[in-house]
């Protein structure tokens, strides 16, 4: 809907709409696309003339006028900006080296936590996720850390968020999913689809070893991942993706591409 949103205006033939509606799920309706073309158009002629072509930062900057709150400079200082920007650009170094594609990142405010500063938002394009494409994502939720730990930012708790979702997406892989090594080696493929409390304390020391180990195992993919491309490549990479982010705000899929080619 985007896409012919816009098509009745002149526009850069390269604008990556696939990522951009990743920006906010709610924007969605197709009144809400047709202002955000004619904005978008309306931004592309004040820059230069009547009929110029609508470029993707124009549609990416209407969508922000309508999904964040205060710009990230008017809460933060530069120090705290750049451990952001690291933060995420860790994310999507890491993502890249893992073949996961990135939608998006940012240091912009979150909309529905806004005192929340960065997103990165990946795309898995297996229709069929095995166990490996698992540990990538997982492995990806510590992009952040590592990125962090690369600059010099070793004792910082901004990767709490990173840790809790990847408790979550493990709990999810050994009680409703059944791939708990220790709980397959002794019941089979079996689902915890009750309380934990309700099922005996030997099985649940079970489940918690089996998602220590799984989180372990995705930590050391993504370690063992900046290893094998070197970390100083690592570094070089994630640097540059920080100061784009510091200057734009917000990357789209292709301008990553871009960056890191």
């Amino acid at each position: 809907m985007l896409r012919f949103a816009v098509s009745h205006r002149p526009h850069n033939p390269k604008i990556d709409f696939k990522s951009i509606i990743h920006l906010s799920a709610e924007i969605n309706t197709p009144a809400a696309l047709v202002d955000i073309a004619n904005d978008a158009y309306r931004a592309a002629c004040r820059e230069n003339n009547r009929n110029a072509p609508i470029e993707q930062r124009h549609i990416v900057s209407q969508y922000l006028r309508r999904i964040t709150g205060q710009a990230a400079e008017e809460t933060l200082d530069k120090e705290e900006l750049r451990i952001i920007a690291i933060h995420e650009a860790g994310h999507t170094v890491l993502a890249r080296l893992l073949g996961i594609e990135v939608c998006f990142t940012s240091i912009l405010p979150r909309l529905r936590t806004p005192e929340q500063h960065g997103q990165t938002n990946i795309e898995i394009s297996a229709k069929v996720a095995g166990t490996n494409t698992f540990l990538d994502v997982l492995a990806f939720r510590f992009g952040g850390l590592i990125g962090e730990k690369l600059f010099g930012y070793h004792n910082l708790l901004t990767h709490g968020d990173d840790i809790r979702d990847t408790t979550m997406a493990v709990s999810l892989l050994v009680e409703k999913l059944g791939c708990g090594n220790e709980i397959q080696k002794c019941h089979g493929r079996i689902a915890l689809d009750r309380p934990l409390n309700e099922y005996s304390d030997k099985l649940r020391q079970m489940a918690e070893r089996d998602r220590a180990r799984l989180t372990k195992r995705a930590l050391r993919r993504a370690w063992l991942t900046v290893k094998k491309a070197g970390e100083e490549k690592v570094k070089l990479m994630t640097e540059k993706v920080t100061q784009a982010l510091l200057e734009k705000k917000i990357l789209i899929r292709n301008e990553i591409e871009e960056l890191l080619r």
